[in-house]
Formats: C-alpha cells, sequence, structure tokens
C-alpha cells in the first residue's frame, strides 16, 4: 500500500526536487519491506546515484540494492555492492556485508578464505556481535565440511561459551546448540 502511495505521489508533476527525493526514497523502503526486490533494487539505485542523497541515506540504498538482488538470487551483482558496504563493519549494514561476503566464500567451498576473513572481520573492532557470532558459526562449519570436526567443536562450544543473545529473536544458540548436538552424535 505504502509502495503504490509513494509511486502515485512521483507521479505528481508539480512536485519540488526535495519532496521527490522524500517520495522516491519512501518508495525504496516501502518496496524493500514489502519484499518488492525487483522494484526495491530499481529505487535503491536511482536513490543512491541522486545528487541529494548525503553518505547515510547512499549506504541504505546500496544495502538495499545488495539484498534485494540477493533475494532474486542475482548473487554476482550483489557482491561488489556488499564488498563496498563491508570496508567499514563498525555499523549493523557493514557488519552484515562482511557476513554475507563471508558465507559467499563458504558457499563456493573456500574454506581457507572464510577462517582468514573471519578472523579479520573478529579483529576489526566491530561492536556487531551477532554478525561475528554468525561468521564463526560459518568458521565451525568449515572446519566441519574439511572433516576437522575437534576444530568444528572448540569453534561452536567457544561461541555458546561467550555469546549473549541480542534479542528474544536471537537465534545465534539455538543454531549453535543443533551444531553440537550434530557433532555429539558423530562422536
Amino acid at each position: 500500500v505504502a509502495y503504490m502511495a509513494y509511486t502515485s505521489i512521483l507521479n505528481e508533476q508539480s512536485l519540488n526536487d526535495a519532496l521527490r527525493f522524500s517520495c522516491m526514497t519512501g518508495r525504496m523502503r516501502a518496496a524493500f519491506k514489502a519484499k518488492l526486490f525487483e522494484e526495491a533494487a530499481d529505487v535503491a539505485a536511482q536513490v543512491e546515484k541522486s545528487e541529494s542523497c548525503g553518505d547515510d541515506l547512499k549506504r541504505e540504498a546500496l544495502y538495499v540494492q545488495a539484498k534485494s538482488l540477493l533475494s532474486l538470487s542475482r548473487r554476482e551483482e550483489a557482491l561488489p555492492l556488499f564488498g563496498s558496504l563491508a570496508e567499514n563493519p563498525l555499523d549493523a549494514i557493514g557488519a552484515e556485508a562482511r557476513y554475507q561476503l563471508i558465507r559467499d566464500r563458504f558457499d563456493r567451498a573456500e574454506y581457507a578464505k572464510v577462517e582468514e576473513m573471519v578472523y579479520a572481520f573478529a579483529e576489526s573492532g566491530t561492536t556487531q556481535n551477532r554478525f561475528v557470532a554468525a561468521s564463526f558459526i560459518i568458521l565451525g562449519d568449515s572446519f566441519a565440511e574439511r572433516g576437522q570436526m575437534l576444530q568444528a567443536k572448540a569453534t561452536f562450544e567457544s561461541i555458546r561459551d561467550g555469546y549473549t543473545p541480542e534479542s528474544e529473536t536471537d537465534d545465534i544458540l539455538e543454531q549453535v546448540n543443533l551444531r553440537l548436538d550434530r557433532i555429539g552424535k558423530m562422536e
């Protein structure tokens, strides 16, 4: 509904540039929230290229574009955007971008690169603990994929013992416990 409202307002010829940009930004956010990923990616690209776009909004637009492209299975288009966002892992957007890049390396079975990237992420100074912990889960999975079950178990136990959930919907410890249960059944 909000997406359509912003779209109809943008069709008005009498809008000034500031109002037009504000509507375009609202349209991007509404499309993304409504999971209209094709539209969200397109509008985010327009927002990001606008002369009215400040640094924070540019970052948000790149994020919306990257996440939308990933949701559309257009990973190769999303990865460079995540790469740009990951240069600053101190905020949630940059931390999630780092996580997405690590996830991609895992999916490509580049386990040594996963290890290198996870340790660099942990040392980056970010306070985005949920994404760091999720990255360590991927590291544990990469050890398991290489048959290094003791190292995988130690990684998962380290997360279990040192991570504090950030919200009621945080499932990091649940994921870790599932993996530890699976390893326990293999022993």
